[in-house]
């Protein structure tokens, strides 16, 4: 990638590296990242105006870099790329605390091209698609399939919760196509998966993430929730209760064991801590039904 580097941006790094398909480089202590970029050139339009935008404002998201041709990005055969520029110590150890910073930020967009704010019809889509790969499979991968019913059951719960909920004109605010654990400001800050949806969004996702691959609890949530009462509405409550029912963590795993990217293995730790995750549920119910008028999940309130 050196020589499209010097092509298209007059860039000549003495040492690239790679890491997974991203490469990055440093010119004067400044990190650069070039990623494959996979999203509509209206969704990287939109990125370009809202990083600068949130730039301008202090905040210290990566910004994109243009090239001699007057473009943000580049081809290379058929794939396209983009050229970041890292503008913050991206080691550093974020909590549930900035995620909440980050997701109520003043930057609030009903209208925007990145609006993302369709979970029900794509987690139908998305139990649709594994329920015919699963038809196929055979028995391929007995430890997914083993638990697949189960991991189906749990979206279809989640997915009956979040139709009971009036959706019609809510606001959408900053948030990540995926948060990960443990969470950085590399991740945080990166906008090649900016969305906009319900404020919730990183929030549940940031839960699952640290349940099953460290530890949270109902307590610790309560309090954040408690800290942070002036931005959660009883329906933003509910979002984020039928959001945590939903087995992101499954469906990302299955996903990425058909495409041979990650092994059955790792489902082990999700299985051996799944009904502890159940416990959990109910536990966060009840304690949230204490101060906001929830509805149950019948089968999971009433496990001993």
């Amino acid at each position: 990638m050196k020589n499209s580097l010097k092509y298209y941006y007059n860039i000549y790094p003495n040492k690239i590296f790679k890491n997974s398909n991203v490469i990055y480089f440093y010119i004067e202590d400044i990190k650069y990242y070039l990623i494959p970029f996979n999203r509509s050139i209206d969704d990287l339009n939109a990125l370009i105006e809202l990083t600068n935008k949130l730039y301008l404002k202090g905040v210290k998201v990566h910004t994109f870099i243009e090239s001699k041709e007057n473009k943000f990005y580049f081809e290379n055969g058929d794939q396209k790329y983009v050229l970041l520029r890292v503008n913050t110590n991206e080691n550093e150890k974020l909590d549930i605390y900035d995620i909440i910073k980050f997701n109520n930020m003043e930057i609030v967009n009903n209208n925007s091209k990145l609006n993302s704010a369709t979970w029900i019809t794509r987690w139908e889509n998305t139990v649709d698609s594994f329920e015919k790969q699963v038809s196929e499979l055979n028995k391929e991968y007995p430890n997914l399939l083993s638990v697949f019913d189960y991991y189906v059951g749990l979206a279809e719960n989640a997915i009956s919760y979040i139709k009971n909920i009036d959706l019609k004109d809510r606001q959408f605010y900053l948030s990540h196509k995926r948060i990960k654990f443990p969470l950085t400001t590399g991740l945080l800050y990166n906008p090649i998966g900016f969305v906009f949806d319900y404020k919730v969004r990183d929030l549940s996702e940031y839960i699952k993430e640290s349940f099953f691959y460290d530890s949270i609890d109902e307590e610790e949530i309560l309090k954040v929730i408690d800290e942070n009462i002036e931005y959660y509405s009883l329906d933003d409550i509910k979002l984020l209760y039928g959001r945590l029912l939903y087995p992101t963590y499954y469906f990302d795993l299955f996903e990425g064991v058909l495409n041979k990217e990650k092994t059955e293995v790792e489902l082990e730790k999700i299985r051996n801590i799944s009904e502890q995750y159940e416990l959990f549920l109910k536990e966060l119910y009840y304690n949230l039904k204490a101060k906001y008028n929830i509805e149950p999940i019948d089968w999971i309130v009433n496990k001993e």
